[in-house]
């Protein structure tokens, strides 16, 4: 199974799924040494691991299709990972009891704690899926502001929150949040410190581009981090690259024909 190097690629690519009919989900974390048993149960229970010919005969036979993704949670020996289906017939529906429609503004699809997948109005009549942060999220980066302005001595903290905030990922949910952050940055800084913010970047984040990365083998992330390390690093980034991203190119190409 190929992870694929960048998560913006990885959110990039639970997007796709959604738009092409994967709608129903359940996640959670797994302990890096449990992961593969986690795969092969899923490739028994749903058949994750399907090609394009067999969804294809499945979708005609009226059974849903699953797709299977995983990524290292940060600073973690975990993975989060995401099982999607679309409709259809499935023993999913008996079997995973919270799984639920990715509308469900209840239980929406999550990145952790820190972003979730919704649909945005776009400029066209058809709704957008993209990825925000969650309102939990949203909410621990005005405090951290509100903190950093009213109660630090120096500038450098709120610097730092500024840097970090414009560095998130460039999704449209995530840019438009950003932009209310860096106007709630200026509002309590005038009110507290009564003073011009001069330090403000004007732009947001640069729109995430639609690409490919290069894909690793989950068995040496396995191993990496049982061990301590990082999940990636550069060696493995660009390491027999154009293979590994030539695959993983193929693989999302084939999911198109559920």
């Amino acid at each position: 199974m190929l992870i694929p190097v960048h998560k913006t690629t990885m959110m990039q690519t639970i997007t796709r799924a959604i738009v092409q009919g994967y709608i129903w989900h359940i996640s959670g974390v797994v302990h890096a040494e449990r992961a593969v048993g986690l795969v092969q149960k899923f490739e028994t229970l749903y058949g994750v691991n399907s090609t394009a010919q067999q969804r294809w005969r499945g979708k005609k036979a009226g059974r849903a299709s699953a797709r299977l993704f995983l990524f290292p949670a940060n600073r973690t020996p975990n993975f989060f990972w995401w099982l999607l289906f679309t409709d259809g017939e499935t023993v999913a529906r008996e079997r995973e009891h919270d799984l639920a429609l990715v509308t469900d503004p209840r239980k929406r699809l999550t990145w952790g704690s820190e972003f979730e997948s919704v649909q945005v109005s776009g400029q066209t009549k058809q709704a957008q899926w993209t990825w925000r942060l969650t309102p939990k999220r949203l909410d621990e980066w005005r405090l951290a502001i509100k903190t950093a302005i009213r109660h630090s001595q120096s500038d450098g903290q709120i610097k730092f929150l500024v840097s970090r905030y414009q560095r998130l990922p460039g999704f449209r949910g995530v840019r438009e949040q950003v932009s209310y952050l860096r106007h709630y940055t200026k509002s309590e800084w005038v009110r507290t410190r009564r003073g011009e913010c001069n330090f403000l970047p004007k732009n947001n984040p640069p729109y995430v581009r639609l690409r490919s990365s290069p894909g690793v083998e989950i068995d040496l992330l396995i191993d990496r981090m049982l061990a301590g390390l990082p999940p990636f690093s550069d060696e493995i980034r660009f390491s027999n690259a154009d293979k590994a991203q030539a695959a993983f190119i193929a693989a999302e190409d084939s999911w198109g024909d559920k």
